[in-house]
C-alpha cells in the first residue's frame, strides 16, 4: 500500500514538473514572438497575431479582419518616441506665430533637411514610398454636415477639415490608410505646438463627404478627398506629419 502511495506521489510530482516546465516554454515562446504575424502552414496557412501586451494569440482569417484586429492591438507612436523626432532647435514640431525673412527660412529648412524632418506648406507635393500627396486647403469648423445630418464638435474642440489629393506612385493597387502605426508607418499624425497628436475624428460615417479612409487607390490615379481632426480649441499651431519608409524622412507640413 506503502509502494503504491510512493509511486503515485511520485507520478503526480512529475506531472507538475512536466506542466510549470511547459507553462513556462509557451509563456518564454509568447514573450519571444509577442508583436509578430505567425504563419501556421501545416493548417490552412493560417494567420495569427500575438499580442504583445497580454501574449493572446488572434486569427487574421480576412484582410478586412486583419486590419480591424491590428487598428485595436496596435499601441501607434507615442508622445515620447514622437518627441525624439529630431528638429532643428529653433523651430518646433509645428510653426510658430514668429515670421522670418526669406534668408532665415531658407537656412532654417537647411537645418531641417539635416535632422531628418523637412517642412512644407499647403500646396506643397510631397513623394512617400507608396504615394504622393498635396494638401489643398485647410478649414477650421466647430461641426460637419452629411447625409445623415450635423455633427457638433465637443464645446472645447473644433474640427480641422484637411482638402488632400492624393496618388499612387507604385504599379499596383493601393490601400491607403490615413492612420500611422507599427504596421502602416506611412500614415498621418496632426501634431500641435504642445506636442499633442490626434488620428482623424472615427465618428465621420454619415457626416462627411468623400472621407479617405481605407481607399484602394490605382496606380498613377489621383483621387482627392477629407481628412477631419477633432482637436482642442486651445491647439494652436499645427501640423500633419507623415513618414517616407524609403528615406526616413519626417514631413510636416504646416496647417495654420
Amino acid at each position: 500500500m506503502k509502494k503504491i502511495s510512493i509511486v503515485t506521489l511520485s507520478m503526480g510530482i512529475f506531472l507538475c514538473i512536466i506542466g510549470f516546465a511547459s507553462v513556462v516554454y509557451a509563456d518564454s515562446l509568447a514573450q519571444r514572438l509577442a508583436g509578430r504575424i505567425l504563419l501556421q502552414t501545416e493548417s490552412k496557412g493560417e494567420a495569427w497575431y500575438i499580442n504583445p501586451v497580454n501574449k493572446q494569440r488572434y486569427l487574421l482569417s480576412t484582410p478586412s479582419q486583419c486590419f480591424e484586429i491590428l487598428r485595436k492591438l496596435g499601441l501607434g507612436i507615442t508622445n515620447k518616441n514622437i518627441s525624439q523626432i529630431p528638429i532643428a532647435k529653433d523651430s518646433p514640431a509645428a510653426p510658430s506665430n514668429t515670421s522670418k525673412n526669406t534668408e532665415a527660412t531658407e537656412k532654417n529648412q537647411t537645418q531641417q533637411s539635416a535632422n531628418n524632418v523637412i517642412y512644407k506648406s499647403v500646396g506643397d507635393e510631397i513623394q512617400n514610398k507608396t504615394f504622393k500627396f498635396k494638401v489643398n486647403s485647410v478649414e477650421e469648423k466647430n461641426s460637419i454636415s452629411g447625409s445623415f445630418g450635423t455633427k457638433a464638435a465637443k464645446a472645447d474642440a473644433k474640427f480641422v477639415i484637411i482638402n488632400m489629393s492624393i496618388t499612387n506612385t507604385t504599379n499596383a493597387k493601393y490601400t491607403f490608410n490615413p492612420e500611422k502605426s507599427f504596421m502602416n508607418e506611412e500614415g498621418f499624425v496632426l501634431l500641435d505646438e504642445k506636442n499633442r497628436q490626434f488620428e482623424t475624428y472615427s465618428d465621420t460615417i454619415g457626416y462627411s463627404e468623400n472621407h479617405l479612409v481605407m481607399r484602394d487607390l490605382s496606380p498613377s490615379l489621383t483621387e482627392t478627398g477629407y481628412l477631419i481632426y477633432e482637436i482642442p480649441n486651445d491647439a494652436g499651431k499645427i501640423g500633419l506629419v507623415t513618414q517616407n519608409a524609403n528615406s526616413g524622412a519626417y514631413y510636416v507640413v504646416n496647417l495654420n
